[in-house]
């Protein structure tokens, strides 16, 4: 499915656009119709722990 929307997006992307539209939602809201709330995080590693594949993310 994932493929077949992929494809369409390149080949019609007006189409695909429009149908976006329709599926998303216009808004969203959290928990009792309040805001919803954001959470980033950033994490800076050393260059000899970002080598190692199981220090990213852990």
């Amino acid at each position: 499915m994932i493929a077949y929307l992929k494809k369409q997006a390149e080949t019609h992307p007006s189409a695909f656009m429009t149908l976006l539209g329709k599926v998303l939602p216009m808004q969203l809201t959290g928990g009792k119709g309040e805001p919803v709330n954001l959470e980033f995080s950033v994490r800076f590693v050393a260059a000899e722990e970002a080598s190692d594949p199981g220090a990213v993310g852990d």
